[in-house]
This record gives structure tokens, sequence and C-alpha cells, in this order.
């Protein structure tokens, strides 16, 4: 009996002694680019193949906000409002089966409170491979937007969004058609005009 105690004992702490090492550490995040970015380091004899981001928003619980390969070691949260406090944490997924959960980081937003345009996920389109330009807008307060596609000679050709929004973070997309015909490649502008004025920003549509 005292041997299987043993035994089991020392399975025991193989396990967690695994669990530990599958776990992300030294969370951190600092203010960038109007979000929060979130580093941290991986274990090297990891074998996690997922790390899943989840956040709470002040007194809230933690929600799942993505997933994103395990091999990453940072990301930026760009759905957050100024001056609220938020909590994260990231669970490593072998597959499907949970292999640890990270420490927590808190941290207050502290961004500016201004329309713009964020940035890209990335700015060139490809026709032939049927990709799409994604952006994502900074909106502080209610107030109407309006995000339009240029030509090079900034003449209005196709409108993306023209409404009223309510403050938050609204994402969008075009697939580099106006209805629905390509248009020729070339270089574009995305423009967002709102309450403050006008933001552009170049695109590339390719082949």
């Amino acid at each position: 009996m005292k041997t299987k105690n043993i035994f089991l004992l020392f399975f025991l702490c193989i396990n967690l002694s695994l669990l530990y090492a599958e776990t992300v550490y030294n969370l951190r995040a600092r203010h960038i680019d109007k979000g929060i970015e979130l580093r941290w380091s991986n274990p090297s004899n990891s074998v996690a193949t997922t790390l899943r981001i989840e956040r709470k928003q002040n007194l809230s619980s933690f929600s799942a906000i993505t997933d994103i390969p395990s091999n990453l070691t940072c990301w930026t949260d760009l759905y957050v409002h100024p001056a609220e406090n938020y909590t994260y944490r990231i669970v490593s997924f072998s597959n499907d089966k949970e292999l640890g959960v990270s420490a927590v980081c808190d941290v207050e937003a502290d961004i500016d409170e201004k329309y713009s345009l964020l940035r890209f996920f990335d700015n060139t389109l490809s026709l032939s491979a049927g990709t799409k330009i994604s952006f994502v807008v900074s909106i502080p307060k209610k107030g109407k937007i309006k995000i339009v596609v240029l030509n090079s000679n900034l003449s209005v050709l196709f409108t993306l969004l023209n409404e009223e929004k309510e403050q938050g973070v609204f994402s969008g997309e075009w697939d580099g058609k106006i209805n629905n015909v390509n248009v020729r490649p070339g270089v574009y502008i995305l423009a967002l005009f709102s309450p403050a004025g006008r933001e552009m920003k170049k695109i590339v549509i390719r082949p």
C-alpha cells in the first residue's frame, strides 16, 4: 500500500509539473497604438497548439475574445474603451484539451479619445485570391461616421458605411468590388469622415 501511494504521489507530481510547464508566464500589458498590447513568454517544451486570450472588464466574468497560434508571444486588443479597467489571462490548449491558465494581468485603458482608423490587418488585397481589406475604427462617442473608397484622384468610388454609430470600436472589410464587379488593380484610398474631420489610409489592389 505504501509503495502504491508513493507511485500515485510521483505520478501526480509529474502531471502537475507538465501542467505548469504548459502555462504561458510573465504576462504583461502596455498601451500601444490606441489599444492594449499583451506580451508573454512561452515554455520551451510546450506542446500547446492554441492560446486563448480571455478578458474581463471591471467586475464582469472572464470571456474568450480570440484564439491564436501557440508560437505567438504578443497580441494587441483594439476593442477597448478609455478609462476602463481590463483583466487578461491566457489559456493554453493542445487541440481541444486545456493544458493550463496563466496568471492574470490588470490594466486600465488609456487611449486617445478621437475618431481614428486604428490600423489595417493588411492593406493589400488580391482579387485572384479573393482576400479582403480588413480595418478597425475607434469611435470615442456616438456620432455619424462615413467610410468611403477613393481613387488616386480622391474621387469617391464606393461608400462602405454612412450612419450614426455608438461609442466603441467598429470593424469592417472590403472585397475590392463595386456593385459586385472587381475594381482595377492599383492604389486606392480608404477615407474616414467623422465629426473630428477626415483621415485617409492607402490600400493596394493586386490582380
